[in-house]
């Protein structure tokens, strides 16, 4: 079995804290989204990265920082609107590292508890989907992968952020596929457009249009899926046991910060932060700021 570990988004829902950092690559209480993937990697094969040309040299640097051995592939794209979309990347990486067997898939900006060595074993040769139960249908409405099963946790349909969930039972980015389903790769990608080109659309088209086998491997293990401000502010506020999380060389003075994550370097005097997640370098003076992501070297003051 080989391993890959997807991180070529462009994590647009988080900018400007991603504009020239990959999602997987941001910090959660202080250690990277990747690293803390990597130290749950359960193969003994090399993990594989998929990145693309924006974020290769940040990559690489973290690699050498870390010594850490990995086998990179590339995509040939430097901003959302070149990018292969997740089929697409997969499609690629099978392809470079000419892969015919099984492959566990890793979505980049997951944080999971799940111990992937148990989800590993229970292996059987279907399709198989790491599945949560987020216990809320709104908060699967038009965000969630929505994962509906059948007899002994048998996958039965599959439907991509549904406008009308059935079930609070979601998928959270962790599968293996088997060999026979990474040959269908190009018959999907030729048969769907590019709006469809994300992992529950090609879990439906296994299921649905070529009658695969998919069985759900159902954990409650914390999991945070870090695609937005406030993801990214809950993952940090359960690993820093703190309600914020204040990274290195940051300088609160006569102010109020609270639900927010204030990266290093950062100072704020005479302001109140709420749920705002702040980059490094940044100097915030006089203001009130509710629900912001604020980029890296910004300096925001009240009006003289």
């Amino acid at each position: 079995m080989r391993g890959a570990i997807l991180t070529g988004g462009y994590g647009t829902r988080l900018l400007p804290l991603t504009e020239n950092v990959a999602k997987a690559m941001l910090p959660v209480a202080g250690k990277p989204i990747l690293q803390c993937l990597l130290e749950n990697f359960p193969l003994d094969t090399t993990p594989i990265i998929s990145t693309n040309k924006r974020f290769e040299p940040e990559l690489k640097k973290f690699v050498r920082d870390k010594k850490i051995k990995i086998k990179a592939v590339v995509e040939d794209s430097r901003m959302e609107e070149q990018k292969l979309g997740s089929v697409g990347a997969i499609q690629y990486l099978v392809e470079k590292e000419k892969i015919d067997e099984p492959l566990l898939l890793i979505a980049g900006d997951n944080l999971l508890e799940l111990d992937l060595s148990k989800f590993v074993k229970a292996y059987r040769g279907n399709l198989m989907i790491a599945v949560y139960d987020i216990g809320d249908i709104e908060k699967v409405r038009n965000r969630y992968g929505s994962v509906i099963l059948g007899p002994d946790n048998a996958i039965v349909d599959f439907e991509e952020k549904p406008a009308q969930p059935k079930t609070t039972l979601v998928s959270t980015g962790v599968y293996i596929f088997p060999p026979d389903t990474l040959k269908m790769l190009p018959e999907f990608l030729a048969s769907e457009n590019k709006k469809k080109d994300a992992m529950g659309y090609f879990c439906k088209y296994l299921l649905k249009t070529k009658n695969i086998k998919a069985d759900a491997y159902i954990f409650s293990e914390h999991w945070f899926d870090i695609g937005s401000r406030g993801a990214y502010i809950e993952a940090n506020q359960h690993y820093a046991k703190a309600d914020s999380y204040y990274g290195k060389d940051v300088k609160i003075e006569n102010s109020k910060v609270s639900s927010s994550v204030l990266l290093g370097n950062t100072t704020v005097t005479d302001s109140e932060l709420e749920g705002c997640a702040v980059d490094e370098d940044c100097l915030i003076s006089g203001v009130k700021l509710r629900n912001c992501v604020i980029g890296k070297g910004t300096k925001i003051k009240s009006a003289p």
